[in-house]
């Protein structure tokens, strides 16, 4: 249900993937702004392709308003395999309050949680400066105190920002259980925007995704 690949092309999709995608023409962005709000979920990675200009311009609060954070330059160094020196590495924290997002909760577990993400090793990533807004929040942080994953809520859909790239270019995640993991807890979050919510409010109104067939039906 996840697609890899530039843009959703059509509102059937229920999880959309950018992975160190430059940019996008300003069709497709437009077309993405919508399915999110109509309830798509969006998974970005960033990587060495990214530029911090054009992504908060096109995709920031100056552009489409669709990242949970502004990305600023680069920290750390890369691993340069057959180099003697290796550069610092850091995990994802861990802490009650560092994983209190739905996505890291199963890592609160003391059997294996701490050493699941302690054996994941950053060398680099990109700084995140989370927007000051209430449909924004940080999933979670490095030990380093800079934020790893940042989520915003889009209309119906949500959007999750990753400061890293999804190969071993800057790191060892994809290769560690923890990833495994991160990615199931991730998509199950991003396809809420297609499922209605099974406790509401009084009062409280009642919202769903509806098939263009359906839409046209008599009732």
């Amino acid at each position: 249900f996840i697609k890899a690949t530039g843009v959703a092309e059509h509102t059937a999709e229920l999880a959309d993937v950018l992975a160190n995608v430059r940019s996008l023409p300003k069709t497709s962005v437009e077309l993405l702004e919508r399915q999110i709000k109509s309830g798509l979920g969006v998974l970005i990675f960033l990587g060495d392709q990214v530029e911090p200009q054009i992504y908060n311009s096109v995709f920031g609060d100056a552009g489409a308003k669709l990242l949970p954070a502004k990305v600023g330059a680069t920290w750390g160094d890369a691993l340069v395999f057959g180099e003697e020196k290796v550069p610092t590495a850091f995990s994802f924290a861990t802490g009650g309050e560092k994983l209190s997002h739905r996505i890291m909760n199963d890592f609160n577990n003391p059997d294996y949680g701490a050493d699941f993400l302690s054996a994941i090793k950053t060398y680099k990533a990109f700084e995140l400066e989370p927007s000051a807004d209430d449909s924004v929040s940080v999933v979670a942080w490095f030990t380093n105190g800079k934020p790893a994953i940042v989520e915003r809520k889009v209309g119906s859909g949500v959007v999750l920002l990753c400061s890293f790239p999804a190969t071993t270019a800057w790191g060892n995640l994809p290769t560690q259980p923890a990833f495994t993991v991160l990615m199931i807890r991730a998509a199950n979050l991003l396809t809420l925007g297609y499922r209605s919510r099974k406790n509401l409010a009084v009062n409280e109104p009642v919202h769903g995704a509806l098939s263009l067939a359906d839409a046209v039906r008599q009732i």
